[in-house]
């Protein structure tokens, strides 16, 4: 299996196409059993908070698409992590047509405030991210099915959950978990027993040694799962422990993580306006403490033009690709084995890299 990503621009706007293992290489348009999704897009016009006197940014370089409609059917599904506007930007969801039928999975807020732009004809389409707890069960998660891709193949499957707290008043520092498991040809009898297709009898006649047929019924492979992190401001990493060991670690291949994506750069304003915006590479070690990933995307470290109050305050330090290697390989303590084989990937505006797992 793997995971292609294409940095649609030089901030955080991702297209994450997860694909099963007998996907070819190179293959135009959609391979049955991918599944692709496009992740807090913001293409072109300034993004604002509060006021735009208060504090407004700009991308200083194009983005590698400058509409939505560029990426006409190669997305299944929308995702916005959060209601700020660098990550849900109303000038470009609100280039979808009014009749769009694309799925938007948004954290609640976020999801409030698309439904408040009355743009979309079905309001639908926008759908809650539910807030993990190991207690909601089942409701923890959303759970997209994706079609077999041959009669006689069980389908697959994507879930998505929130990491968040109630005790962090900048809705900056949370999480998106995503977990891929493609469709597979296994079939399992009721009583749980693995079959192939190849072995069922064709008759079942009396007085015949061959056994008769068991009830069977569709299940998704698990043989492997790949998974996804995606944190671009950083999270509490004691938020992401329940979600690794109630639901990360029964999945097969899901640790260490396929990718976790995460700035680099530290960013912060006095504690009056929010405290650490970005909580770069120090806090992307301590995620990795608690999970180890086997790739690190670089997110949200785009060096943008800041206009307004708010910015002038705004404090960063920078931590580049090899500086993070080397913080990653002196990870000690109890936590001592991970970190030491993740790779740190800065894609760029308009790059793509293809990561294998499974």
């Amino acid at each position: 299996m793997s995971l292609t990503v294409q940095q649609l621009n030089a901030d955080s706007c991702f297209l994450l196409t997860f694909n099963p293992s007998f996907a070819p290489k190179s293959f135009k348009g959609k391979f049955p059993g991918s599944f692709s999704i496009l992740i807090d897009p913001w293409l072109d016009g300034a993004s604002s908070i509060f006021h735009p006197k208060f504090a407004t940014v700009y991308h200083t370089s194009p983005s590698a698409l400058r509409s939505l409609q560029e990426l006409r059917d190669e997305v299944d599904i929308i995702l916005v992590s959060q209601d700020k506007p660098d990550h849900c930007h109303k000038e470009t969801l609100c280039n979808l047509p009014k009749d769009s039928t694309t799925r938007i999975f948004a954290t609640p807020k976020a999801a409030f405030k698309i439904r408040e732009w009355r743009h979309f004809v079905d309001p639908s389409i926008i759908e809650e991210i539910p807030t993990y707890s190991p207690s909601k069960g089942e409701a923890a998660f959303t759970r997209i099915v994706i079609e077999p891709y041959s009669t006689s193949s069980a389908p697959g499957e994507i879930t998505i959950t929130h990491l968040s707290s109630k005790t962090d008043l900048t809705r900056l520092h949370n999480a998106i978990g995503i977990t891929y498991c493609p469709p597979g040809t296994v079939l399992n009898t009721v009583d749980g027993d693995t079959i192939n297709l190849s072995d069922l009898p064709m008759t079942s006649r009396p007085g015949s040694s061959i056994p008769p047929f068991k009830t069977i019924r569709h299940k998704p492979s698990i043989s492997t799962v790949l998974s996804v992190l995606y944190t671009p401001h950083g999270i509490d990493p004691a938020l992401l422990r329940p979600y690794v060991t109630s639901h990360l670690s029964r999945l097969p291949g899901a640790i260490p993580l396929t990718a976790l994506f995460h700035s680099l750069n530290v960013e912060s304003n006095p504690k009056l306006l929010g405290g650490v915006i970005s909580k770069g590479a120090p806090g992307g070690i301590q995620i990795i403490k608690e999970v180890d990933a086997k790739y690190w995307v670089v997110a949200h470290d785009e060096v943008k033009k800041n206009e307004g109050v708010a910015t002038k305050l705004m404090r960063s330090k920078v931590y580049g690709v090899d500086e993070t290697i080397k913080m990653l390989r002196m990870i000690g303590g109890v936590a001592w084995t991970r970190g030491k084989k993740t790779m740190v990937e800065c894609i760029g505006n308009g790059g793509c890299r293809t990561f294998r797992g499974g």
